[in-house]
């Protein structure tokens, strides 16, 4: 299976002797970004190469800057290609690709950005939609497990020599029991029904 990719932006006849943007992203949703580059048809000549990946916000306010470079020595090497790693970014937010050549003679470069997802991020109030509801009964699910888990220690739960017991929140309807035992030796609690 590949990456999933998100966009790609292309562009030709680009001159990145100056600094050039060469693609944009914009998030709908929260999550991980990273951008995927290549350049081509530049000038034969040795040259570095810099990039600069710029995180801004839904208004174009610099949040944070990434940087490389890299040295192209041959002047065979008239193609160019790396990736930034996935940034967590929020809905609204930027993602913008810049290149810089010192070869002066980079004035007529051929260009693509694939803007590529690796996973979801969670928003900060992500969890806040899992459903808390308590189970009905062993719970089914992972959201149930941990509300189960939580339930366990902060609600109201019974304990004698021969059960463990959990309760609704009314404080008198069971929604678990387990059978527990001690030999003096060894303490056992059974799976719960």
């Amino acid at each position: 299976m590949g990456v999933p990719f998100l966009e790609q932006d292309t562009g030709s006849g680009a001159d990145i002797t100056s600094e050039l943007q060469i693609g944009q992203y914009t998030a709908g949703s929260d999550r991980s970004v990273g951008a995927s580059f290549r350049i081509s048809s530049m000038n034969g000549a040795a040259a570095t190469l810099t990039m600069r990946l710029a995180h801004t916000s839904s208004g174009d306010t610099l949040i944070r800057n990434w940087y490389f470079s890299k040295a192209k020595h041959t002047a065979a090497n008239t193609v160019f290609g790396d990736e930034f790693p996935p940034v967590a970014i929020k809905s609204g937010e930027k993602l913008k690709l810049y290149a810089l050549s010192s070869n002066s003679n980079d004035t007529s470069v051929i260009w693509a950005t694939d803007w590529i997802t690796i996973g979801a991020v969670l928003s900060s109030d992500g969890l806040d939609s899992i459903d808390v509801s308590e189970p009905a009964g062993v719970a089914a699910n992972f959201a149930q497990m941990m509300v189960q888990l939580w339930r366990r220690f902060f609600k109201k739960a019974t304990l004698t020599s021969t059960q463990l017991k959990t309760y609704k929140d009314d404080g008198s309807t069971v929604v678990t029991t387990q059978t527990v035992s001690d030999d003096s030796a060894t303490q056992t609690q059974d799976a719960a029904s």
